[in-house]
């Protein structure tokens, strides 16, 4: 059903199956193991950061409210805001999403959760 609704659609295309629709978020990804062998080489612990701790909880309701952000570009009848939008909305999914994996892994909550909100 879902097939049947993309076939012939430009934008899915360009913006799904094309290498560099894929690229920020491949970059990303790399960037965030070369951060985390960096944490790694100098014992830095994420749990232990206030400002890490700050961004993970924030992250996951972000992800929630990003994703929603979509029902307002409906409203836009600006091509270059639209364009914008869709060049924007990928990597900064990617990195709210690399921030609340980070904090899964490195387990920020486990310790603090019930310390500090």
């Amino acid at each position: 059903m879902i097939r049947n609704q993309i076939i012939g659609e430009p934008s899915f295309n360009l913006l799904y199956i094309s290498p560099w629709g894929n690229l920020p978020s491949s970059l990303i990804g790399l960037i965030t193991a070369f951060l985390v062998y960096y944490w790694q080489q100098v014992n830095f612990k994420p749990a232990e950061s206030l400002i890490f701790r700050i961004l993970y909880r924030c992250s996951i309701p972000s992800i929630f409210i990003w994703i929603l952000s979509g029902y307002f570009v409906k409203d836009i009848s600006s091509p270059i805001g639209i364009a914008a939008y869709t060049a924007v909305y990928r990597p900064v999914f990617c990195i709210i999403g690399v921030v609340g994996m980070l904090g899964f892994i490195y387990k920020v909550d486990g310790k603090y959760i019930l310390t500090t909100i």
